[in-house]
């Protein structure tokens, strides 16, 4: 495997085998750990080896919507396309996935089957370094708040899971996570999820809780923490959910060849977390 690191975080990975991904896991969560981002280029795999990896990084997290919007041979395998008779269309939404389950998933994937020219980028946010820049009043004003989190209903319509979909996979209630959230793997901490599925935090009015949210998000999303990563097909991404926001870019609702995309997600919980 080559590495090449890039700006302002994140390393492309040239050369590299699904076999070699499953092989040195280990060694490929290490370096997520430190680059917060890896893209597999020119990455062969089948949904067999897709699967097979997201199986050794830990339990497979599947999305709510599996039984519409997943491969039908590979339920694990997530499908968006710009045809939403074939899957779901990106939110352009900032977010970090399922933090309305109790325990969110550790990894996300994504593997690029058709990408589009013009548009369908996806951003990435790193949390880490946006709380370790926080303002010190800033910090101690966060410092021990927790928030509720709860599937948002502000998403694509095709995304937006029913109740018995949210209760299939225990997350059909409110949860409850801390603004600063220590990694269960690095142990550093992160701002945690400011966009998405957050509804307020606990012990301040709306008005106050959508303020402080407000002034966090001016933070989260600021450009000196932003990866915009424009895809080539067979690129495949791994990333650290906990503490990385991501949302597409330029993302068309449109059957025309130039803005059709389709990419594979897949999430999987590490260890016992």
């Amino acid at each position: 495997m080559r590495l090449e690191p890039l700006q302002p975080y994140g390393v492309r990975i040239h050369n590299a085998s699904a076999d070699q991904v499953l092989q040195d896991t280990d060694k490929i969560i290490d370096l997520m750990m430190q680059h917060k981002i890896l893209i597999f280029k020119n990455f062969e795999a089948t949904p067999d080896d897709l699967v097979a990896i997201n199986k050794k990084f830990g339990t497979p997290v599947r999305h709510a919507k599996w039984r519409t919007n997943a491969l039908k041979t590979h339920p694990e395998i997530y499908v968006l396309h710009n045809d939403k008779t074939k899957g779901q269309l990106s939110p352009e939404i900032w977010h970090i996935d399922q933090s309305f389950m109790q325990c969110p998933p550790t990894f996300s994937f994504l593997y690029s089957i058709t990408v589009a020219r013009v548009g369908g980028t996806t951003v990435f946010s790193d949390q880490s370094a946006v709380y370790r820049d926080l303002p010190l009043n800033i910090k101690k004003k966060i410092t021990g708040k927790v928030a509720v989190h709860k599937h948002a209903t502000d998403y694509f319509s095709s995304a937006v899971p029913t109740q018995e979909e949210l209760k299939e996979m225990h997350a059909d209630g409110l949860v409850y996570h801390p603004l600063v959230m220590p990694h269960w793997i690095s142990g550093e901490n992160c701002l945690f999820s400011v966009y998405g599925h957050i509804q307020q935090i606990l012990g301040l009015s709306k008005e106050d809780s959508d303020r402080l949210l407000e002034e966090l998000r001016s933070y989260a999303t600021n450009e000196k923490y932003v990866y915009e990563h424009h895809w080539d097909e067979k690129d495949f991404l791994i990333w650290d959910n906990i503490s990385m926001l991501h949302s597409a870019r330029g993302t068309i609702d449109s059957l025309e060849e130039q803005y059709s995309r389709e990419m594979w997600r897949m999430n999987s919980r590490h260890g016992d977390a």
